[in-house]
């Protein structure tokens, strides 16, 4: 498939996610549309096109679980993050690291005491800035990437109680189920 090649060549882009995940759910692929969608809402949160496919997706699976709404300053801080990608705020970091750098160079050229002032502050306030964008592009890089959902791929898979075989089946999920990842043992997930 051409949109699985252009993922292959490491370009992410919500738009690929979104065309893969309508081209799944034409071939009623629902558990790989709804992977895609998923992927594409992490980049583009706030997109009314790939709410609506996800919420359509999410209609045609067996298990009916709501997730949990994210809180408002949860939904702000993730709208913030995808302003631009994290390759563009880890460069923003350090081209405003450079701009600190050269301020303090202004600084240690300057006659009088006030653009020594003057240089000595904008040095500071560029080096916080350029910490700020660090810090957003490391969240930014979590959240696309650190994202510790899966969606259920096979047709049925138990819930047991313990890493073992021959545990206590609790429960049934379905393909398409969208589960949190919050554990990881040799073979076995919780």
């Amino acid at each position: 498939m051409l949109y699985d090649s252009i993922l292959k060549e490491n370009k992410t882009n919500y738009l690929v996610y979104y065309n893969l995940g309508n081209s799944h759910f034409k071939q009623g692929n629902i558990a790989a549309a709804i992977l895609n969608y998923e992927r594409a809402k992490t980049l583009n949160p706030d997109d009314e096109d790939i709410n609506y496919n996800l919420r359509i997706a999410y209609s045609n699976t067996v298990d009916k679980i709501e997730p949990i709404p994210l809180l408002f300053y949860q939904r702000w801080w993730q709208s913030f993050l995808n302003i631009l990608p994290t390759g563009v705020w880890s460069v923003l970091s350090i081209g405003i690291l450079w701009l600190a750098f050269a301020t303090d160079i202004a600084y240690l050229f300057a006659k009088t005491v006030s653009s020594k002032r003057n240089t000595f502050l904008a040095s500071i306030n560029l080096l916080i800035l350029s910490g700020v964008c660090y810090y957003v592009s490391m969240a930014s890089h979590q959240l696309i990437y650190g994202n510790h959902g899966a969606i259920v791929m096979e047709a049925s898979a138990y819930i047991k109680s313990s890493p073992d075989e021959k545990s206590t089946n609790l429960f049934m999920l379905h393909q398409g189920t969208k589960v949190e990842v919050t554990e990881e043992t040799p073979g076995w997930k919780k």
